[in-house]
């Protein structure tokens, strides 16, 4: 009787220790991915080519930890937040 019991209580804490182990899973990765961003941020230099989360694309021409300035074609200087930049453009 007191086997059953234990087995009862184990197999009612098995969908509680799952649901804990997949939520740990996605902070993890979250966490992975966010640090993943901010050193693609930090690595961007001055004349690199960029491309803005709105789909501008242009070439750094002023950086600071904060700030950017990127110029598109025309000699247009656009002043953004840094992270604003999506990702490195080819």
């Amino acid at each position: 009787m007191i086997a059953l019991q234990a087995a009862d209580a184990t197999s009612s804490l098995l969908p509680i220790v799952l649901i804990g182990a997949f939520f740990l899973f996605i902070m993890f990765r979250q966490r992975q991915r966010q640090r993943q961003r901010q050193e693609m941020l930090a690595s961007f230099q001055v004349g690199d080519r960029v491309r803005t989360i709105g789909g501008i694309i242009g070439t750094i021409v002023e950086l600071d930890e904060h700030e950017t300035v990127i110029e598109i074609d025309g000699g247009t200087r656009l002043r953004l937040l840094r992270r604003a930049l999506q990702e490195p453009h080819a």
